[in-house]
């Protein structure tokens, strides 16, 4: 079975759709839907520590959208942070195996990184 990749805009969406284990079929289980919200929160929240996007709780608003995140404001480059979003939920929710976590766990550190900067490129530009 081919997973159609389609961007949303939802948050939950994309990011469910990014995780080759997962399809929406898992919001109809609390327990699996309650675990990923939990991990994309946290990658969320990570961002935002980082001066990247705004505070969202998807517990809250299933529905939240990127641009809800970054905001009107935000004009950087919004695919370091997506793809941080992404791994790190991966990493926590479905880990892959352990010949291929380090690899994960380093690109994740390289999107965070690469998000940060766009969040201060972008801040510099609207100020």
């Amino acid at each position: 079975m081919v997973k159609e990749i389609m961007m949303a805009n939802s948050i939950l969406k994309d990011t469910i759709n990014f995780i080759p284990s997962t399809s929406e079929d898992i919001l109809e289980d609390d327990v699996y839907k309650s675990s990923i919200l939990l991990s994309i929160n946290n990658a969320l929240a990570t961002l935002k520590q980082n001066s990247v996007g705004k505070t969202i709780d998807l517990f809250e608003n299933e529905d939240a959208t990127w641009d809800d995140f970054f905001g009107s404001d935000f004009t950087g480059d919004k695919a370091p942070a997506k793809m941080f979003v992404y791994l790190r939920t991966q990493l926590e929710f479905d880990p892959p195996q352990s010949s291929v976590q380090a690899m994960f766990e380093s690109k994740a550190e390289e999107a965070l990184y690469r998000a940060r900067l766009e969040g201060e490129i972008s801040k510099c530009l609207t100020n």
